[in-house]
């Protein structure tokens, strides 16, 4: 697995503050055919998901200004969403993984993050 799958049709907020992580994941999936929305803080995060309509997953980092990714995270989930949410942090200790999962994440991937992992997360809750 790992190779770069097709993903035309699919809408996928990547909740990122970071420049060149940001950068980084749009350009994995910039090869898949996805229509990439970003958002820069948690905040934005949570207005972006009200926003977009036919949204199919979120790309949530941990470390945001504004509002942290658990609380975004939180705050998208009782809005009623359903779509998957994959965590993206540095910070993957099993507690850290927990706390995510507890929050209201479907999975998460740690950073840096490695293209194989990253699509294999990616297709897996998309299909």
């Amino acid at each position: 697995m790992g190779e770069t799958p097709v993903l035309n049709n699919y809408n996928i907020l990547i909740a990122e503050d970071d420049n060149s992580n940001y950068e980084y994941l749009r350009l994995l999936l910039s090869k898949t055919g996805a229509t990439i929305h970003r958002a820069s803080d948690g905040e934005e995060a949570v207005s972006r998901y009200s926003e977009i309509k036919d949204l199919h997953l979120i790309l949530m980092d941990i470390r945001m200004p504004k509002l942290n990714g658990h609380l975004a995270t939180r705050k998208i989930r009782a809005l009623g969403a359903k779509i998957p949410i994959i965590a993206q942090t540095a910070y993957a200790t099993p507690e850290d993984i927990e706390k995510a999962m507890a929050h209201g994440c479907d999975d998460y991937i740690s950073k840096p993050i490695r293209k194989a992992a990253f699509f294999d997360k990616i297709t897996r809750h998309l299909n």
